[in-house]
């Protein structure tokens, strides 16, 4: 249910947007799951996005980190309202 919203030829490829517009969640929980469960610190949240940003100093295990928690977080959750 959670989806990564496209990427223009103009957007940073160190930044990730992650819709949860089809979830039951909002951005700001999908932000605090991320933060409290799995300590990770994602740059900012709204109603439906959060936005995660990568930098050239994260590691290969960053983005492994990242990567698992959205498929546990996504593996959990059912359909919302569009």
């Amino acid at each position: 249910y959670l989806r990564f919203l496209p990427q223009e030829e103009e957007q940073d490829i160190g930044k990730l947007l992650i819709s949860v517009k089809q979830a039951n969640i909002t951005g700001k929980q999908l932000y605090q799951i991320l933060l409290e469960r799995y300590h990770l610190q994602t740059e900012m949240a709204a109603e439906q996005f959060v936005l995660a940003m990568f930098t050239v100093n994260d590691t290969k295990e960053a983005y492994l980190r990242m990567t698992a928690a959205l498929l546990e977080i996504d593996g959990g959750l059912t359909a919302g309202q569009e």
